[in-house]
């Protein structure tokens, strides 16, 4: 076994990994969807991301992103889920007023430097994540934790 993960509350395993499953994985690509997926650091640190897109049925952004999305909401995700509320160009978001975390996956700048350009309010409201998508273009993806 290669990973598992515990709920703390429940003491249940969400996520058992065969050690050779990665490497016999495939992942699936698209455009943001519906819902975001960003996976807890136990499974980055076990580094099962194209076991994730099988196993789960959902679709990568970018293959060095590490998010992940859907049309349907996966409720035993292993880590945080989102709904996706905008995306396109960081530029051309509707971003003004919301109260954000800012996250960058595989985006050249960093959060602080995002929040500064963009002008964009701390807070806990939406999260916004900077990133690459597979067509090699950066995008901004305003979501709300579900």
């Amino acid at each position: 076994m290669s990973t598992v993960q515990v709920d703390e509350s429940s003491n249940q395993v969400i996520l058992e990994v065969a050690l050779n499953a990665e490497s016999q994985a495939n992942a699936t690509f698209s455009l943001p969807q519906n819902y975001l997926y960003e996976p807890s650091i136990a499974v980055v640190k076990a580094g099962v991301f194209k076991y994730l897109s099988q196993h789960y049925s959902i679709n990568k952004l970018h293959k060095d992103s590490h998010l992940y999305t859907s049309h349907a909401i996966i409720s035993n995700f292993p880590g945080r889920s989102f709904r996706i509320e905008a995306w396109g160009s960081l530029g051309q978001l509707p971003l003004q007023g919301k109260r954000m975390r800012v996250v960058s996956k595989n985006h050249p700048l960093t959060p602080e430097s995002l929040r500064k350009k963009y002008k964009l309010l701390d807070g806990n409201e939406f999260t916004l994540f900077a990133t690459t998508l597979q067509t090699g273009k950066r995008a901004g993806i305003l979501c709300a934790e579900v």
